[in-house]
């Protein structure tokens, strides 16, 4: 049914009626198709009557032939409809789609269900098709007020919605959406809830709106609900505001420039003052103030400033100029700054002071600078430079320089430059260099002058006496005693965004930075999410958390990790592509771990996201032993002591948002299926049987990566490998193949976290001059491999038969690498620089030992050397460790090491204590 006259709500209502056409007399029987009926309106008031039309398919009349009649042919199209009980009026069929009728006036209240009968006289029904009311449905209609039409970047205003309701039944759930257009941007503090609005009622919408950036902006509100008795959405209402102006709010900034920064007595010179409104109003009567105040003899004002008074536009600068004139030596220092009046709110802004210095020809004067290195060690050559500078204007003549005075002879001197006299113009410099060989150790500085005569006046000028700073002659340098200053008794030490970062402190949380000379020091805290989806975290406490566990921490506190890792962390560092990241994993006691967590950030808490790999770890997996970013992956170890052992994990996506990533097996992450690698796991060829097994060490050499542990040695063939069951050709045993290897047996542990050097039997490898190295300890003692690739094989990876033995003992067994010192008991160190390669020991008896190298391919214990320079093969009688036996502090154990610097200042750097008390990290002078 079809409403034309009283402007109601449109409302659609599908019929489940069957049509009801018509038949040929021929065959009265035949079935008619079901098809929907509509009717429209499908309510109206019941105070009149209502057109209404009723639509479908197959409204047909019966037409009827008659055989030998008059008529040959008549047409019944006779069609009824009732609301229940009561006949629709004026029902009349217009085509086979379409019957018009009238509800009669004085319906009752209600719903009422149709029901349409055809010339066949069949009926059917339809409940709840009709709804007679005595009262009009709800009708709304809204308007909308933005509190001001203007508001400054960073204000805020409110947008209100007024919605009313004129009709005679509840508009439910109405809802406002809205949309803005525009170049400005606001941010939206608050948004309204839905309400419901009664009859003759109205509701109020409020957006708190909070300016973001300039611009005009215009508001668009679609306004939806639906109607109580009925259930049908209301029409959409549309309403507009606007625009708001947000506009940038103006402020003065300065800038002073001279025309000249050096001046001679009595030239001129321009001091000009550039004012920039940033707003987008003007500034009203803008002057510049106390631009040339404050001269003291050096100058003298000759007009200005100028002009007075000036406006400025928005976005626009404006300028103040004044001249002056040199009246003497000496240094001048103007300082201005600016203000005036906002020209729609009259509000006064100022300018910061700004300030620049003129400066006036003085006479010539001499100065004398040192340019020494921090730091160098016994036996080698380090340079020192002296500098004269002439610091005034006029010319200095027959500068005259004196040789170096050295504070003490641990240091001599092995060449020297031709001190002749030399002219200084104003400001220039000339540098002379000594070279001097440092033959002992301590602190050393030097003192020197200069003199010469002024090239106006004729006076002498001198520099007087100058000194250098101290430099430290040393072999270790106990860099910080007790970095985490909190007793902490171990610490990693690795690389991260240019600075040296050590740590996990004793709670686990935070670790300490040094920058490359070691002056400075910051503080590392860290913020860790909760995984709250699918593999959720374990911790029940709140999130964030502080620290990544730590040993005997408190399940579910904030004490222990986000997983409630329970035992020390173990970071670590790299690059993919451009960017680095710093990394960090717990572990957990009772096993089944499933995390481990990086960032970007360089400050502040560092915001650590999760990455989640449940679905490649195992139950008995309880710590981390090893991290390598290589070729754009991070390859990952873990202890485990599970059926699959032990773990090997290539992470493909590292999680770059908040909070983390749920890694997805083949897609994230890979398992390369490290316990079917020969050597490495326990269901390899030959299988390695330890109950627990971890990836001790990962490296990367001349483009490959190499995998090492107990059981041996296994590289790639690729620079990214694939699983070994699914791609064994991406791999290539390296176990070394030779007597001392297979003949004594690597050392392995129950520990699955909070492991040492010594828990390894492969603490780490090192490259250093084309050949890789191998630190291993067995079950015997430490021992020392070289690989050199163009023995056998390919020429640039390491092959079975490509490593030999470095350095074994002369004394007891000679398959060992202890320089004839059984205390020597583990190979904790192997740190290699661009110069040196340096070897050292675990030594409970006389202290951690600390070796260098003195060749470029080490063989013999004579190729390595300990204290000032002393021979290695006669230790450890005749020669101890650098900085003497336990690093000159007592230190046993030695617990990380890495090569960290600039080119020109690199250095290997180590962690080393007892293990009871504070850590302490140390340096090792190239």
């Amino acid at each position: 049914m079809r409403s034309s006259d009283r402007g109601f709500p449109r409302f659609l209502v599908l019929l489940a009626l069957w049509a009801l056409g018509a038949a040929c007399a021929s065959d009265p029987g035949s079935e008619y198709d079901p098809r929907p009926l509509r009717m429209v309106p499908s309510w109206g008031l019941n105070t009149s009557s209502v057109p209404v039309v009723i639509e479908g398919e197959n409204f047909l009349s019966l037409v009827t032939q008659h055989i030998g009649g008059s008529e040959l042919v008549s047409e019944d199209a006779r069609f009824d409809a009732f609301l229940d009980e009561v006949a629709l009026e004026d029902v009349a069929l217009e085509d086979e789609h379409t019957l018009r009728a009238r509800v009669p006036e004085g319906l009752a209240p209600g719903w009422h269900a149709l029901s349409v009968r055809g010339p066949l006289g069949r009926r059917v029904e339809l409940p709840r098709a009709y709804l007679s009311s005595d009262r009009p449905l709800a009708v709304l209609g809204a308007r909308a007020v933005v509190e001001s039409d203007h508001v400054w970047v960073g204000g805020r205003t409110r947008l209100v919605v007024t919605v009313e309701n004129t009709g005679g039944s509840a508009a439910l759930a109405v809802t406002p959406v809205l949309s803005l257009v525009g170049e400005g941007r606001v941010e939206l503090g608050s948004r309204p809830e839905p309400a419901d609005i009664g009859p003759g009622t109205s509701a109020f919408f409020v957006w708190e709106l909070g300016a973001i950036s300039s611009g005009e902006l215009r508001f668009t509100v679609e306004v939806r609900g639906s109607e109580e008795t009925t259930g049908m959405e209301l029409p959409v209402l549309t309403v507009e505001e606007g625009p708001l102006q947000i506009r940038n709010r103006p402020e003065l900034t300065a800038v002073l420039t001279s025309s000249a920064p050096v001046v001679n007595v009595g030239q001129r010179f321009e001091l000009q003052l550039e004012v920039k409104n940033s707003g987008d109003t003007a500034v009203l009567d803008v002057t510049a103030v106390e631009m040339v105040s404050g001269c003291d003899g050096t100058v003298s004002l000759v007009e200005g400033p100028h002009p007075t008074l000036v406006t400025i536009p928005g976005r626009q600068s404006r300028f103040f100029s004044a001249t002056l004139a040199g009246t003497g030596e000496g240094t001048c220092v103007f300082r201005a700054w600016a203000r005036g009046r906002e020209e729609t709110e009259g509000t006064q802004l100022e300018a910061p002071v700004v300030a620049t210095t003129v400066k006036v020809q003085r006479p010539s004067a001499l100065s004398v600078t040192f340019s020494t290195p921090i730091r160098a060690r016994p036996g080698s050559i380090f340079s020192v430079d002296l500098t004269v500078r002439n610091t005034g204007s006029t010319r200095a003549l027959g500068v005259q320089l004196t040789s170096p005075r050295v504070s003490r002879g641990i240091v001599v001197p092995t060449s020297e430059p031709a001190l002749t006299p030399v002219d200084l113009d104003g400001g220039a410099s000339t540098t002379f260099t000594w070279n001097y060989r440092a033959i002992g150790l301590g602190r050393v500085f030097f003192s020197a002058s200069a003199s010469g005569t002024d090239g106006l006046s004729g006076s002498p000028v001198t520099s007087g006496e100058v000194s250098s700073r101290e430099v430290l002659l040393f072999e270790v340098e106990l860099v910080r005693a007790d970095p985490l200053q909190d007793g902490s008794s171990f610490a990693q030490v690795f690389p991260y965004q240019g600075r040296l970062v050590l740590g996990p402190n004793r709670d686990g949380t935070r670790a300490v930075s040094v920058d490359p000379d070691t002056t400075e020091d910051g503080v590392l805290t860290f913020s860790f999410s909760k995984d709250v989806r699918g593999n959720a975290s374990d911790n029940t406490a709140a999130a964030p958390y502080s620290s990544i566990g730590a040993v005997g921490c408190t399940s579910n506190t904030a004490s222990c990790g986000p997983d409630n890792e329970d035992g020390r962390g173990f970071f670590f560092a790299g690059r993919v592509g451009t960017q680095e990241w710093l990394g960090i994993g717990g572990a957990r006691s009772k096993g089944d771990l499933d995390y481990i967590y990086l960032t970007q950030d360089t400050g502040g808490p560092l915001g650590m996201r999760f990455l989640d790999l449940s679905a490649l770890l195992g139950g008995q997996t309880r710590g981390f032993s090893s991290a390598l970013f290589f070729h754009d992956r991070l390859y990952l170890g873990f202890p485990d002591t599970g059926g699959n052992r032990p773990y090997l994990l290539a992470i493909k996506s590292l999680p770059t948002s908040a909070p983390g990533l749920d890694a997805i097996a083949g897609i994230h992450v890979e398992n390369l299926m490290a316990e079917r690698m020969p050597g490495i796991g326990q269901s390899g060829s030959p299988s390695n049987k330890a109950n627990m097994q971890m990836i001790d060490t990962l490296a990367a050499f001349n483009d490959r990566l190499y995998v090492v542990n107990n059981g041996g040695c296994i590289r790639s063939t690729t620079p990214t490998p694939r699983p070994y069951d699914s791609a064994p050709a991406d791999w290539s045993a390296c176990t070394p193949a030779i007597a001392a290897w297979s003949s004594r047996t690597s050392r392995t542990t129950t520990k699955t976290a909070n492991l040492e050097p010594s828990d390894k039997a492969v603490p780490q490898l090192a490259v250093f001059q084309g050949r890789l190295y191998l630190a291993r300890n067995t079950t015997v003692g430490p021992q020392l491999f070289a690989c050199d690739p163009a023995s056998t094989g390919s020429s640039t990876d390491c092959d079975p038969g490509d490593w030999s033995l470095v350095a074994p003992n002369s004394k007891g067994d000679s398959l060992l690498t202890q320089f004839d010192n059984p205390a020597n008991t583990a190979l904790s160190l192997l740190v290699a620089t661009s110069r040196s390669l340096f070897v050292g020991f675990d030594n409970g008896t006389q202290g951690a030992v600390v070796l260098r190298t003195s060749s470029s391919r080490p063989a013999h214990r004579s190729d390595f050397m300990g204290t000032e320079g002393c021979s290695a093969a006669q230790h450890p009688i005749g020669c101890a460790g650098l900085g003497s036996s336990g690093v000159g502090v007592g230190a046993t154990r030695i617990f990380d090491g890495v090569a960290f610097g600039p080119a020109s200042d690199e250095a290997a750097f180590f962690t080393a204590g007892t293990s009871t008390g504070p850590v302490g990290l140390f340096r090792l002078q190239e």
